[in-house]
């Protein structure tokens, strides 16, 4: 059973999808639902691919796509999504880099990417995420040095990165952070840190 591209034409004023109990894949017509502010399809069974189309849906603001069976690379279309708050793909077959797309998202609060197989640097730009409050990639095959964004986020506050090839950092790794020194490595258990503040 797949989610019936006629049923979403036939819905193409929807704001807000959840749970929808899907059995296969997205199929592209899921970006005819242009004024979709809510799209929240975590726990689906979903396979296949994230369909490009996905970037045709500027009103969104949460996208959760987490625990499911998607594969291949993040679109770089979802770039697009200039209202994107939350952006929660944690939990699946996802390879390939993280597109340098995402740091078009200056409005993401919430990004997990976590227990996937993606690979490469994270992206990097000085001044990407100014409302980044919560960051987690763990669990990839991430390697490279930490971006610059990490030391002038000024709203991070939750950070997971560890059970990838980071490598170890130290000394002020976050303004919110002076002097402390974590070990990423991909040879220690889940290893996070949250602000106080």
């Amino acid at each position: 059973m797949s989610f019936s591209a006629g049923l979403i034409d036939s819905v193409d004023n929807l704001q807000a999808l959840k749970e929808a109990n899907l059995f296969t894949g997205l199929p592209d017509s899921t970006g005819n639902l242009v004024f979709l502010k809510f799209l929240d399809i975590s726990y689906s069974n979903l396979s296949g691919l994230i369909p490009r189309s996905l970037g045709n849906l500027l009103q969104l603001t949460d996208l959760d796509l987490s625990i499911n069976q998607l594969s291949g690379q993040i679109p770089r279309s979802l770039g697009n999504l200039l209202q994107l708050t939350d952006l929660n793909l944690h939990g699946n077959q996802l390879s390939g880099q993280i597109p340098l797309s995402i740091l078009n998202l200056t409005q993401l609060e919430y990004l997990e990417i976590a227990e996937n197989s993606l690979e490469g640097s994270i992206p990097d730009e000085e001044t990407a995420f100014p409302n980044l409050i919560s960051l987690d990639l763990s669990d990839n095959l991430l390697n490279g040095s930490l971006p610059s964004w990490w030391y002038t986020a000024p709203s991070l506050k939750h950070i997971c990165l560890s059970q990838n090839h980071l490598g170890t950092q130290a000394a002020a790794l976050h303004p919110l952070a002076p002097q402390r020194t974590l070990n990423l490595t991909n040879s220690l258990p889940r290893l996070c840190w949250r602000s106080k503040f």
